[in-house]
């Protein structure tokens, strides 16, 4: 018989139920390891620096190393400064996620895929994105 298996290691047992000649029979538990295959997670964004107050759109695209695999389903979760700040399911192998309200500096940025039953994890090398503060302009609220 043959079946298709996620990754992991499953327990196999072969059971024969017998018939008029001969009595039926179970086997010895077989451990069977599937390795999950390897995936590549690339970045992008919509800029490489924003104003204070403007959104920012990152995506990530997960592919197979070997393309005749599928394509890989799940999330990918989207870091900032190494904080989990959103995340994106895969469609077609691509996830997005929109990053708003990031305050004023530098900030390193990085996408990471969790894998799933037939696709290992990977992670995209982080870029660096600076939030500008200079185009926002404040007034202060003078009283007589």
């Amino acid at each position: 018989h043959k079946m298709t298996m996620p990754g992991g290691t499953h327990q196999l047992t072969a059971r024969y139920a017998g018939d008029a000649t001969y009595g039926g029979n179970t086997s010895a538990v077989l451990a069977q390891t599937v390795e999950r295959f390897r995936t590549t997670t690339t970045m992008g964004r919509s800029a490489t620096s924003t104003n204070l107050g403007q959104a920012l759109i990152v995506s990530a695209e997960v592919l197979p190393d070997d393309p005749a695999r599928g394509t890989p389903g799940g999330e990918v979760a989207f870091l900032v400064d190494g904080v989990a700040a959103c995340t994106g399911t895969l469609q077609d192998g691509t996830a997005t996620c929109t990053l708003g309200s990031l305050v004023p500096g530098a900030h390193l940025i990085a996408a990471e895929y969790g894998g799933d039953a037939t696709f290992d994890p990977s992670g995209a090398n982080p870029v660096f994105h600076t939030v500008d503060s200079s185009a926002f302009l404040y007034l202060p609220r003078i009283t007589r």
